[in-house]
C-alpha cells in the first residue's frame, strides 16, 4: 500500500453562493487533483455554478429579443414576429429552438420570478426549470404559478421523472374538473398510427388510449410475454413482446385462446433473433412467495454465467433462494402468504354464504382453466384516498409507472378492480402509516362476473385514510357500509407490524410485515429512486447472516439495482429508526433518506378567473391510417404550446426509476 496525496480544496467551496466568488474558487480546482470525497463536493458546486450561468444567460437572451434602438431605454414591452432573428444568427439556432429558449425565460423571469430567483441561486438547474415550464404550459398564468410555486421547495429533491408527476399531482389538487376534461378530450381523439421507418420496418402505435384499458392490455401483453418466455421462446423479451402484441392484433383461427396463441408465438419464434437471457423460473407458480416476492428472476435476469462460473444468483450452499421457503413453509400451489394457516379465522373474511371478491356468485358458473402465471412487472397498481372514492373530495392519485390520475377516473377504475387485493393504509395526521390492512370486503354493486383471463399478478388497489376520517362518525354511501365497519374493526384490533420472536427468525417476512413495509416505505429506499415497493425485493438492512431479524426495524425494499447496490457496489445502508435510512457511498459521503409520508400533500382546489386549456395536442380525424409519424410534431415555431409534446423515443429524455411496464 502507498499513501496517496491530494489536493485540497479552497475553503468556502461547499458553502459560497454561485456567482464570481464561487467561480474564482472553482477555477484553482484541478478537479484530477483531489480525492473521491472531494470530487463530490466539487461536483456539487459546477452544478450550483452552471446552474447560475445558466440562469443568466436566460436574462441575456431575453434582454436581446426585447431589445429596440428606437425605444426608450432601448427595449420593447413584449416579441414581435422578429425577436428571434438575432438570436438565431448568434446562436446558430433555429427559429424553433430560439423560441423555446424565450418562452422558458419569459415564463421564468416575468410571470413566476421565484422559479427564476432559485434557478439564478443554483438551487435548481436548467432542466427542473424546462419542466415546470413546459408541464405547466396549458395552465392559465394563475394556475400555472400556484403549481410552481407549491412544488419550487421540493423540486431540487426530486428527479425529473418525480418532478413531472409533482407537477401534474399539484395542477390536478388545484384544479380537479380541468384535469378530468382535459383526460375526457384526450381520449375522444384516441386513434391508431402507422409510419413506416427509414429501416423499412413499421412502428403501429395506439395514441390517446383510455388509462384502464391502456394499463389492462399492457399487464396482458407483458403476461403473455413471460408465458412465452417460460415456454422457451429463445428471443429477447422485447422481441417477444413484440411477437405476441402482433399476434393479439392478427386474426386468430376460431377456439384459439391466450394458451394457443402463446404456443404458437413459441413455435414460430426467429432463430435469427438476438438469444434472450435466462427463462424466468418461477412463471406458472401459484402466487407470490413468502413475503409477498416472486423469484429474483422475475426481474430481468442477467447474462448467463461464464463456463464453470456459477449463476450469479445462485444461493450459497444450504441458503435457500431469495424468495424461496424454508423448510416447513409453503410451496408454490399452497395457499398464499395473506392466507390465514389451517384452523385460524381470517380478520377480513366474508361472511358465510357470501362469496369473495372477484368470485362467480351463486348459480355462475366457475371459471375453468389454469390459474394465471406471476410476475410483479405485470401488476397493476393504483394508490388512491379512502374519501375521494366515497365522493368527500376530488383528490387525485397514482398509478406508480403510468402517473397521476385524476378523482373521476379512479372512482371507474376501483370498480374493475373488484378482483384486485385491497390493501388500505392507515395513517396519522401527518400522513404517516399506522396501520396496514388488507380487506375482501367490497361495496355493494361493485361486484362483478370475474373475467376468464385476468393479469398474471393480481392487481393491488392502495386505499388511504387518516384514523381521526376512519373512527369518526360520516353519512358514508351505504354501499360503503361492510367495507368501513370491516376497516374499523380491524384496526380496533390492530396491534401493530408482526413482531413476535418467531417473526424475528424467519428467513424471509410473513406477508403481513411486508405489506407493512411496502406501505410505509412507498418506494425503493435508495433516495433519488422511485421504483414502487410493490415491485422491489424485500431486504434486511442487516444481513440475516450478520444475526440482522426479520422485524420491521431492520427491514427495506431495494429495487434490484439498488439492491445490488448495497451488497455489490459498496454503499452501506443503515436504519437507525424504522423507516429512516442513511446511505453511505463508498466516497464517504452519507444521505439520508427520511420516512416518506403515505399521503401526499395535495392543495385545495383553487378558484381562477380564466380557466386553464383542456384542448389536446392532437385531433383524430378521418385520415388514413398511414402516417409520416406517429407522434404529433408539436405545434409551429414561435407558438405557445398548449401541451408538452409526448415522449417519443425516450432517447434525450432522464431515465425513469419508475418506467412504465415497458
Amino acid at each position: 500500500m502507498f499513501e496517496q496525496v491530494f489536493a485540497s480544496l479552497p475553503e468556502g467551496v461547499a458553502t459560497t453562493p454561485p456567482g464570481a466568488a464561487l467561480g474564482a474558487l472553482l477555477e484553482q480546482v484541478d478537479p484530477r487533483a483531489v480525492s473521491p470525497h472531494d470530487a463530490v463536493i466539487l461536483a456539487g458546486a459546477w452544478r450550483r455554478q452552471l446552474s447560475h450561468h445558466e440562469a443568466r444567460f436566460a436574462l441575456v437572451a431575453r434582454e436581446v429579443a426585447l431589445a429596440d434602438p428606437d425605444r426608450p431605454g432601448g427595449r420593447r414591452e413584449g416579441y414581435t414576429e422578429f425577436s428571434t432573428d438575432e438570436l438565431r444568427v448568434v446562436l446558430s439556432e433555429s427559429r424553433t429552438r430560439v423560441s423555446k429558449l424565450l418562452g422558458q425565460a419569459d415564463t421564468a423571469i416575468a410571470a413566476i420570478p421565484e422559479l427564476w430567483a432559485a434557478w439564478d441561486a443554483g438551487r435548481i438547474d436548467t432542466d427542473r426549470v424546462r419542466l415546470c415550464v413546459t408541464w405547466t404550459s396549458s395552465l392559465s398564468a394563475e394556475h400555472a404559478r400556484a403549481v410552481v410555486l407549491a412544488v419550487l421547495p421540493e423540486a431540487p429533491r426530486l428527479t425529473l421523472s418525480g418532478l413531472v408527476e409533482r407537477l401534474q399531482q399539484v395542477a390536478t389538487g388545484l384544479d380537479p374538473g380541468w384535469a378530468a376534461k382535459l383526460y375526457d378530450n384526450a381520449r375522444r381523439q384516441r386513434r391508431v398510427r402507422a409510419r413506416r421507418t427509414e429501416t423499412g420496418t413499421v412502428n403501429l402505435s395506439g395514441l390517446d388510449l383510455p388509462l384502464d384499458a391502456g394499463a389492462l392490455s399492457t399487464a396482458h401483453v407483458e403476461t403473455l410475454a413471460l408465458r412465452a418466455k417460460a415456454a422457451g421462446h429463445p428471443g429477447l423479451i422485447d422481441t417477444v413482446r413484440a411477437d405476441i402484441y402482433l399476434a393479439l392484433l392478427s386474426p386468430r383461427p376460431a377456439g384459439w385462446d391466450d394458451d394457443a396463441l402463446v404456443a404458437h408465438v413459441v413455435a414460430h419464434a426467429d432463430p435469427t433473433d438476438p438469444r434472450g437471457r435466462r427463462a424466468p423460473q418461477h412463471v406458472g407458480a401459484h402466487g407470490p412467495r413468502p413475503g409477498g416476492d416472486t423469484r429474483p428472476t422475475d426481474r430481468d435476469p442477467g447474462p448467463g454465467p461464464g463456463p464453470g462460473q456459477p449463476e450469479p444468483d445462485e444461493p450459497e450452499a444450504g441458503e435457500p433462494e431469495a424468495g424461496e421457503p424454508e423448510a416447513g413453509q409453503p410451496e408454490a400451489g399452497q395457499p398464499e402468504p395473506d392466507e390465514p394457516e389451517a384452523g385460524q379465522p381470517e380478520p377480513d373474511e366474508p361472511e358465510a354464504g357470501e362469496p369473495e371478491a372477484g368470485e362467480p356468485e351463486a348459480g355462475e358458473p366457475a371459471v375453468a382453466g389454469p390459474r394465471p402465471t406471476m410476475s410483479r412487472r405485470a401488476r397493476i397498481e393504483m394508490r388512491i384516498g379512502l374519501l375521494t372514492l366515497l365522493g368527500y373530495d376530488e383528490k387525485p392519485g397514482i398509478m406508480p409507472g403510468y402517473g397521476v390520475i385524476h378523482s373521476v377516473f379512479a372512482r371507474g377504475f376501483a370498480r374493475q378492480l373488484c378482483h384486485a387485493e385491497w390493501r388500505v393504509a392507515v395513517t396519522d395526521d401527518h400522513g404517516h402509516l399506522l396501520a396496514a390492512l388488507v380487506t375482501r370486503r367490497r361495496p355493494t354493486g361493485y361486484r362483478t362476473t370475474p373475467e376468464r383471463r385476468r393479469p398474471a399478478a393480481r392487481p393491488v388497489l392502495e386505499l388511504h385514510i387518516t384514523e381521526q376520517e376512519l373512527t369518526r362518525s360520516m353519512r358514508e354511501p351505504g354501499m360503503w357500509a361492510p367495507v368501513l365497519d370491516d376497516l374499523r374493526a380491524q384496526f380496533r384490533a390492530w396491534t401493530g407490524p408482526p413482531d413476535s420472536p418467531a417473526e424475528a427468525r424467519r428467513r424471509f417476512p410473513s406477508a403481513a410485515l411486508a405489506r407493512w413495509i411496502r406501505s410505509r416505505d412507498r418506494t425503493c429506499v435508495f433516495p433519488p429512486c422511485r421504483a414502487s415497493s410493490l415491485v422491489t425485493d424485500i431486504d434486511h438492512t442487516r444481513a440475516v447472516t450478520d444475526r440482522g431479524q426479520t422485524l420491521e426495524d431492520n427491514l427495506d425494499p431495494l429495487c434490484g439495482h439498488d439492491h445490488l447496490l448495497k451488497h455489490e457496489g459498496g454503499w452501506r445502508l443503515e436504519q437507525p429508526a424504522p423507516g429512516h435510512f442513511v446511505w453511505t457511498s463508498p466516497t464517504g459521503h452519507s444521505y439520508p433518506r427520511p420516512p416518506r409520508p403515505v399521503t401526499p400533500d395535495i392543495p385545495e382546489p383553487g378558484r381562477y378567473r380564466h380557466r386553464s386549456s383542456t384542448n389536446p395536442p392532437e385531433l383524430a380525424g378521418d385520415a388514413p391510417l398511414w402516417t409520416n409519424d406517429p407522434y404529433p410534431a408539436g405545434p409551429p415555431a414561435g407558438r405557445p404550446t398548449t401541451r408538452p409534446p409526448p415522449r417519443t423515443t425516450g432517447r434525450n429524455e432522464p431515465e425513469d426509476d419508475d418506467p412504465p411496464p415497458f
